[in-house]
């Protein structure tokens, strides 16, 4: 457990209250000054705690700052399309070298010849760290320089890996987030697997950042192979969301039916800092929303079923989501590497419901690692990545069992290793719910979500067949899992028909003003009313079956419990409950058409007329046909 102080000298532009002729020159440098330095974070260990490292114990009387008890996190600004802040960056290199030439501080928790950097975040940000650790000055015992960060491009990788020219420091990188190409390689394989039209499939990237460059879509080396569609959106279209926020806020507002407890989820934020500057605010709106009219126009006119987004701003694809939901309400939409928890929030998740999502972290539960019982409750994929980024800087490299990675599954047995799949999950109206494993491995390269070998190393991971990974379980072993409420009410519902079903026909009396239709041995026209009564108690026993058969099929991945099992039970019981009275009730007017068997001193017994024979016969024969009918619906 770490005890946190903070220091930060940024400030956000949006809380900015005095104008820009208020601010005297003097200011304005002090600003900007302000501005080039790094944040800090500083964690004190307690020592009450258990260390996670093979250090000696800390000494609760010290309070010097080169106690190796004691962590000091330089914050360094970076943004998707620029990159790292590059001044901040040599400032924190720069602290970072004055705390080990006056204190004796160690760079790293491992090595004395190695220095530790958590990130980068995003994409964009590998070619500018890198040519600042490039220009940076170590000390010269720091030999090698361990990077862990989130990227999730090859691109990044292979920048940050590259190999050092001769008197440079080696620089080893580990990326925890999902690496987006190998997600878009399964995604578009597994559509073509189920025979379904590649061109049906869209991808909606951003434009302006390397992620959104990232493209393994295309089969650039056969030009006969069908390749799905791909539109760049801008980045920029922050300003139509705070645009069409702004215009729909009144109708949004008079819209509401009643006061809610839940906070209503605004898509405006401050907008983006690190592009060209927009020099007409008030019409960029208006030219974004043609661009995007033309992007609409397009996947209406190719039929387009599939969509796929990819975005670095959470909001962004909130606000696609919406708008297409709205124009394209047929569309199945689908993310990319991207859980996020607002995805499923309640009031503000209708147009999410039902998109799938392709993901390493799946958030159907909160995330546990498997060496530990500690809960962590993550807001989206981001913030999971960057913990396990966390962990893996601070690991002694020595012994897997420490090492404590959130979604990281491993067998029981000593000599397995520790991997992570690739999980297909589902929006729900409350939350996640998955849709199964889609490869045991999440990455197919060695610095993007590794495998760790039981000997502490880290490799790409095993994906041959021969050598299938761990079975894996969507939820906590150690809890019972159940599904929605929803479930359960929409279970009593249908149960609740059945049983009035059953009854009302059990119960059915020719006197009776209520039932008198339903004594079908008793009154006229039996036969039609026979049909009607068999389309009803199909549609009772279809519905039964459906919603309870989705728990047979999702034992798998969901812990047995016995209420969810007698609630299907009971629900499937009903059905059959209904069907087998309905039967029991109609069968004289299923098969013979002129005897009649019928009920004992019902009227179905008598001797008939021969021409009221000849009339039952011509009947009996087109009715026989839409019972059958009926009934194998």
């Amino acid at each position: 457990m770490w005890a946190a102080t903070f220091w930060l000298l940024w400030n956000r532009h949006a809380e900015t209250s005095k104008s820009t002729e208020a601010v005297s020159e003097a200011e304005a440098k002090l600003e900007q000054d302000r501005e080039k330095q790094p944040g800090l974070i500083i964690l004190k260990g307690l020592c009450s705690i258990t260390r996670f490292t093979s250090a000696p114990p800390c000494d609760p009387a010290s309070t010097k700052p080169f106690d190796d008890h004691v962590l000091y996190l330089f914050l360094v600004g970076q943004t998707p399309a620029v990159g790292v802040n590059g001044d901040q960056l040599q400032h924190a290199l720069h602290y970072e070298a004055d705390l080990q030439t006056f204190y004796g501080a160690a760079l790293s928790l491992r090595s004395s010849d190695q220095a530790d950097i958590i990130g980068p975040n995003n994409s964009g940000s590998a070619a500018s760290l890198r040519a600042g650790l490039e220009n940076a000055h170590f000390d010269p015992r720091i030999t090698r320089i361990s990077v862990a960060g989130i990227t999730s491009t090859p691109i990044a990788s292979s920048v940050l890996n590259a190999h050092s020219v001769p008197g440079q420091r080696a620089v080893e990188y580990t990326s925890f987030g999902d690496n987006t190409s190998f997600v878009q390689t399964q995604f578009t394989d597994l559509f073509k697997a189920e025979d379904q039209d590649i061109e049906r499939l869209a991808f909606l990237l951003e434009s302006g950042t390397i992620y959104g460059q990232s493209d393994t879509i295309h089969d650039l080396k056969n030009v006969a192979v069908k390749n799905p569609l791909v539109i760049h959106f801008p980045r920029e279209i922050s300003l139509l969301r705070n645009a069409s926020r702004g215009i729909n806020a009144a109708s949004d507002a008079s819209s509401e039916t009643g006061a809610s407890p839940y906070l209503h989820l605004p898509l405006k934020d401050s907008g983006i800092e690190d592009t060209v500057k927009h020099f007409s605010p008030e019409l960029s709106p208006f030219s974004q929303e043609a661009q995007w009219m033309a992007m609409i126009r397009e996947l209406r006119r190719r039929r387009i079923e599939v969509v796929a987004i990819s975005a670095s701003n959470t909001l962004d694809q909130l606000f696609l989501a919406k708008s297409l939901h709205r124009e394209l309400p047929d569309i199945r939409l689908v993310f990319l590497g991207s859980s996020d928890l607002m995805f499923v929030r309640y009031l503000d998740n209708s147009a999410c419901v039902g998109s799938i999502s392709f993901t390493a972290y799946p958030f159907t539960a909160l995330a546990r690692s498997d060496s530990t019982q500690r809960l962590h409750n993550f807001a989206n994929a981001s913030t999971e990545s960057l913990f396990n980024a966390a962990m893996y800087t601070f690991w002694n490299r020595k012994d897997i069992r420490d090492l404590h990675l959130a979604e990281y599954q491993r067998s029981p047995y000593p000599t397995s290793p520790m991997r992570i799949p690739l999980w297909a999950t589902v929006v729900g109206r409350d939350g996640y719910y998955p849709l199964g494993v889609i490869d045991g491995c999440a990455s197919d390269s060695s610095s993007i979500l590794p495998t760790f070998l039981a000997d502490a190393t880290a490799q790409t991971c095993n994906r041959d067949k021969t050598n299938p990974p761990p079975t894996i379980s969507a939820f906590d072993a150690d809890h019972h899992s159940f599904p929605a409420f929803s479930w359960y009410r929409l279970c009593l519902v249908i149960t609740c028909l059945c049983v009035f079903h059953s009854l009302v026909l059990l119960t059915a009396n020719y006197w009776s003003p209520l039932t008198r239709d339903l004594a079908l041995e008793h009154g006229d026209q039996p036969r039609r009313r026979a049909v009607y009564i068999h389309i009803a108690t199909a549609m009772l026993l279809s519905m039964s079956f459906i919603t309870a058969y989705p728990v047979v099929t999702t034992l798998h991945l969901l812990k047995f419990n016995l209420i969810t099992a007698v609630v299907a039970a009971i629900t499937v019981g009903s059905g059959l409950l209904a069907a087998v009275l309905s039967i029991r009730r109609t069968h004289c007017f299923l098969a013979r058409a002129v005897a009649e068997p019928g009920r004992k001193r019902s009227p179905c017994r008598r001797n008939l007329p021969l021409e009221e024979k000849e009339d039952l016969a011509s009947e009996a024969f087109l009715y026989r046909w839409f019972h059958l009918i009926a009934l194998g619906t």
